[in-house]
This record gives C-alpha cells, sequence and structure tokens, in this order.
C-alpha cells in the first residue's frame, strides 16, 4: 500500500537589508586655549575681580585682592567646571590663572587614561574561611572630601548659628567631625573667622549681625559713609538677605537690586529726617535716563570701562538688528578613514 503524501513547497523570503550608521569619536578633546578661557570666564564671576587687572599670571592675593576662603571657592569652582577633584596639595599651590589652567588640564589627561586593573589570580582554598575584622565606621565626608572644603563648610554653618556650638553639633550638622581630624582641627584653630573657647566653635563676623535691628542699627551708623555691600553682609551673617527684605518692606532702607535675579546687592539707610517735597520728586522722574549704548560710548570716549566687557558687545549687536549667526552644532570628522562617507544618510549593505 501507498500513501499519498503532500509535498511541502518552500518559499525562500527575503531578508531585507541590514541599515548600519557610522558615528564619530565625538567633540574634540579641550586645548589649552578652551581651558585658559574658561578659567578666565570663571574668574569674572567673583565680585571681588577687577577684570581691567585679570590676567593669566595675575597673582590671586597681590593682584587680585582675594582671600584664603576666596581661593578655597576658586577650587571648588575648578571642580565643579571641569568635573575633576583638586587636591589640598595642589589647591595650595595655585595662586594665578595660569596655574589652575595647568592643574585642570593635568587632572584631565589623567581621568583620560586608560585604567588597568590587575587580575588577582589567587583562589583561596574551599575549606579556608577568610577572617573577619571589625571596621570601626568612620564619617564618609573625611574620607573623601578635601580638607580645604570640609574647613569651607565648617564656616558657612558657623554663619548661620547665633550661638557657639560643640564638636557633636557640628557633627550633626554637617557629618564632619572637626576634633577627630587632626588637619582639619589645626586649619580650624589657624583660621581667623573661626574662635574655639570651651570646646564650642564660633564664627568671628567682622559685623556683628543676628537680628534685624542690628542690621538696621549699622546701616544707620554707616549711612554718612558708604553703601553696606550685601556679599560683605553674607560674610558676617549667611542669613543676612531675609532680614534685608523685611527692612525694605518696611520702608527703612534702599535697595540696589541685580537685574539678573532681583537680588539685593547694596543697601542705603532710608533717612526719614530728610523732607523732599513733590516738585523736586517730579522732576527727579521726568529726567530722561540715557541709553545703555549711549552710556557705553561716553565712557569710551572718558577713558573707562564697563563692569561687563561682554555687555557692549551684545548691546551694540542688538541696536545694529544684526543676528548673531548661529553655529554649526554638527559635529567635527576626527576620523580620516570616514573622510569622503556621508554620516547623515544611512548605508545599507
Amino acid at each position: 500500500m501507498f500513501r499519498l503524501v503532500k509535498r511541502i513547497s518552500f518559499k525562500p523570503t527575503l531578508i531585507k537589508p541590514l541599515s548600519f550608521r557610522y558615528f564619530s569619536a565625538g567633540p574634540p578633546p579641550l586645548t589649552i586655549q578652551d581651558i585658559e578661557d574658561r578659567v578666565l570666564n570663571l574668574l569674572k564671576d567673583f565680585d571681588k575681580v577687577q577684570q581691567q587687572k585679570l590676567a593669566l599670571d595675575a597673582h590671586f592675593v597681590n593682584d587680585l585682592g582675594l582671600d584664603s576662603l576666596d581661593q578655597v571657592e576658586i577650587t571648588m569652582a575648578l571642580e565643579d567646571e571641569f568635573n575633576i577633584e583638586i587636591s589640598d596639595r595642589d589647591a595650595e599651590e595655585i595662586f594665578t590663572p595660569r596655574q589652575a589652567v595647568e592643574k585642570a588640564n593635568f587632572r584631565r589627561q589623567q581621568l583620560n587614561q586608560p585604567i588597568i586593573k590587575k587580575q588577582d589570580l589567587s583562589q583561596p582554598h574551599n575549606d579556608y574561611v577568610l577572617p573577619t575584622k571589625q571596621i570601626t565606621p568612620v564619617l564618609y565626608s573625611n574620607q573623601t572630601v578635601p580638607i580645604g572644603r570640609q574647613l569651607f563648610e565648617v564656616i558657612q554653618c558657623l554663619k548661620n548659628e547665633l550661638h557657639p556650638i560643640d564638636n557633636k553639633e557640628l557633627i550633626r550638622k554637617t557629618a564632619i567631625d572637626v576634633e577627630g581630624t587632626e588637619e582639619l582641627f589645626k586649619k580650624v584653630l589657624e583660621n581667623d573667622r573661626i574662635k574655639y573657647e570651651n570646646g564650642k566653635f564660633e564664627f568671628k563676623p567682622a559685623y556683628n549681625i543676628k537680628t534685624k535691628q542690628d542690621l538696621l542699627a549699622l546701616v544707620k551708623k554707616n549711612k554718612n559713609i558708604c553703601a553696606m555691600e550685601v556679599k560683605e553682609l553674607q560674610n558676617s551673617y549667611g542669613g543676612v538677605v531675609p532680614l534685608i527684605e523685611e527692612l525694605y518692606n518696611e520702608k527703612q532702607i534702599f535697595c540696589v537690586r541685580s537685574l539678573k535675579d532681583n537680588s539685593p546687592l547694596f543697601i542705603y539707610y532710608k533717612d526719614s529726617s530728610i523732607d523732599i517735597d513733590d516738585e523736586f520728586k517730579q522732576q527727579w522722574h521726568d529726567i530722561q535716563v540715557p541709553s545703555k549704548i549711549d552710556l557705553l560710548k561716553e565712557l569710551d570716549k572718558a577713558g573707562l570701562k564697563a563692569m561687563q566687557v561682554d555687555l557692549q558687545k551684545r548691546n551694540i549687536a542688538t541696536a545694529s538688528g544684526k543676528k548673531k549667526k548661529k553655529k554649526n552644532s554638527r559635529f567635527k570628522m576626527t576620523n580620516t578613514h570616514l573622510d569622503g562617507v556621508d554620516l547623515s544618510k544611512d548605508v545599507t549593505l
């Protein structure tokens, strides 16, 4: 007997060709000129730095008038700008922008080096039990954060305290054990802004400001001298800005604010004994203030410079009606073996 078997036929299926897209190795690394520009732009954000004195070989203390706390802030800003870590020893060797550029470039080159881990070929015996070692827990901050940054955090914490605090309270607020870290404790005792007495730490401000009445009395005392700079007041008491806002709302002080974020920059005492008639007020408000471009031109004629150099370029470009040319955001060819290949299209194999 024979059985009829149905013959199965297979139809070939067309396989779609695979698509590949090639990518370059990414943007080129930073050059020394790029690092120099970024370091100088970073220093321009510090209010104490006079831009006409800013140069690569300018000394932070002798030429730019910065102090040790400002140098700590510069080190922290460099770490954030270039995503690196600078040790305390390296930070103490940075006195000029050029030295900051060299340290930043050196640390970036170290981070770009490949890390080769040595393979551990030793295998313990199955019956062997590794001895357990009791590890004493230590604070995370003291292990990883540089001493300079820890000192900065301690000073910032003490600024906001109304009364002296001991080491336990300082640990609770900052997770930094000052008395348990010999090098940090030595730095704290040497710092002229910290007072250590009877086991307690206290910030020594230039102005004794703790309350709204203290601030008002200080501004009134200096009303015939000059305006009070808010940043200088913040160095004495970190919570001075809310006190300024309260006095301003109560119309007891005048306030000059930043155009960027409306934060207070300078404050003056509002003397209520001075009587100003309505006619003078009206004449004052009727005065037409010159435009920024006219002011910059007049400053240039007098041989003076504006506080922000780039402000003149930005305003003149806006007034002329010329739009800034958009930069080409396409990547730069770094793989020479792909020269001639259009990477914007899919390549079909």
